[in-house]
């Protein structure tokens, strides 16, 4: 692993710690908390990465689906060419949050191997 995707790594697991997620955690899983974010980070992801287990994008309820297509909409529709409006970034912030909370991998990770894909029901949707 690369200090770039080490850097990557640490930065997705705290932003998901309120989240109740799963990480990889002695040969199983177990939920993500500070001390186990803080064993992880002083270990320096040891041999093992402890990625997250998230949801693919693609699997997204239609509930999902069309609550996140209503924030797309909302920054879009808040672009200008110098920029976001204030409004453009906080639902930015909150597609992001939404993203977190429901387990879905926003950012790809489970294509680079940064993260793992949740069995169907670890996160009831």
């Amino acid at each position: 692993m690369t200090q770039e995707e080490r850097n990557l790594l640490v930065k997705e697991l705290s932003s998901r710690l309120p989240y109740l997620t799963y990480v990889e955690w002695n040969d199983g899983y177990a939920l993500l908390t500070p001390d186990r974010l803080m064993a992880i980070i002083s270990n320096n992801f040891g041999n093992d990465w402890k990625r997250p287990f998230l949801r693919p994008m693609s699997s997204m309820t239609d509930e999902e689906k069309e609550h996140l297509q209503s924030l797309h909409n909302i920054i879009s529709d808040e672009n200008y060419e110098d920029g976001y409006s204030p409004a453009a970034w906080e639902t930015i912030s909150e597609f992001n949050d939404y993203c977190h909370e429901h387990h879905l991998d926003n950012k790809g990770l489970i294509g680079k191997g940064l993260a793992l894909k949740a069995p169907k029901n670890m996160y009831k949707q």
